[in-house]
């Protein structure tokens, strides 16, 4: 690329006003190809046309192969039967935030198994929507971390947790904000590695997360928690997945789960800029273990904190 960023910076757009914005400036470039004989012009052309002239089902196609990061006008190069299965392998449910979930995170060759999974894991578990009112903010956060650290440190609180208190058990947190423990339940053969697990209410005070059960113990701390914010935060329509997307919902459980596990405050009280690596790394593994997640966990949530930043561990 013959050019370089002078800087970065973040601007929130209304999104109807974007899309008129972008819409004018397609067609401006078409009014400025008028008379071109190129076939990239023709099919930008007839592209633009079968976006604005796209039914209420069009679009919902479009935005389901969005997700998935596919064009929805090169079928053609799509796996074999992936068009028929958005189409109508989910029914009514294309708009439900457990669908959206799926599709952020889903290899195209595999969301039909995996859809199997999840409905199936959802009804026989009787996951439904559910919230915790008064857990959570009106307020609009830059980034996505920010929203899941101030979760993790309202719970916290409700929990009496200390600023440097260990979690002992993430279930029973739930019921720091009036609602029955969190429960673990298994349920193996989860297609491929993009879905982790999928959460939801079991009635409207018994929190449920439901998959196979992680292989270490840190994970499987990590894992629940990051299932108790999709219940607390997430599921206000209807079950949710716990994945390994980088989409809003799915970063900000991330960082409530290493907020909740393991409070930045209290790992930067312990650390120091000048530490040596080998020091650095014995302050990790016995962070790690205090607060029984992963050293990793503990790295990033310096990280975060600004301790350590941009340096080698």
């Amino acid at each position: 690329m013959p050019g370089y960023f002078l800087y970065s910076g973040l601007a929130e757009l209304d999104t109807r006003d974007a899309m008129d914005r972008l819409g004018e400036f397609i067609l401006k470039v078409l009014g400025w190809c008028d008379g071109i004989a190129d076939a990239r012009v023709g099919q930008l052309r007839a592209d633009w046309n079968a976006i604005t002239n796209a039914d209420e089902d069009e679009r919902a196609f479009c935005r389901a192969a969005g997700r998935m990061g596919l064009d929805p006008y090169a079928i053609d190069q799509w796996p074999t039967g992936l068009s028929e299965f958005l189409s109508t392998g989910f029914g009514q449910r294309v708009g439900d935030r457990i669908v959206e979930d799926l599709l952020e995170s889903a290899e195209p060759d595999s969301v039909g198994e995996l859809w199997q999974w999840v409905s199936e894991a959802e009804t026989s578990f009787g996951l439904q929507a559910g919230f915790v009112p008064g857990v959570g903010s009106d307020t609009k956060f830059r980034k996505a971390k920010d929203q899941g650290y101030f979760v993790a440190r309202q719970v916290r609180l409700a929990a009496g947790k200390g600023p440097d208190e260990p979690v002992d058990d993430i279930g029973r947190l739930a019921g720091a904000v009036d609602k029955e423990r969190l429960s673990f339940e298994e349920r193996n053969h989860l297609p491929g590695g993009a879905v982790l697990a999928t959460v939801g209410w079991r009635n409207p005070s018994k929190p449920v997360i439901v998959g196979p059960r992680p292989a270490s113990r840190h994970s499987k701390r990590f894992l629940e928690a990051r299932g108790l914010y999709q219940a607390l935060i997430g599921c206000q329509q209807g079950a949710r997945l716990v994945t390994r997307a980088h989409t809003w919902d799915q970063q900000a459980a991330r960082a409530f789960a290493a907020e909740l596990l393991a409070p930045q405050e209290a790992l930067a009280a312990e650390a120091r800029p000048d530490m040596e690596p080998e020091e650095r790394w014995e302050l990790q593994k016995k962070l790690a273990k205090r607060y029984r997640v992963s050293t990793e966990v503990i790295w990033l949530q310096l990280q975060n904190q600004g301790v350590w930043l941009n340096s080698e561990g």
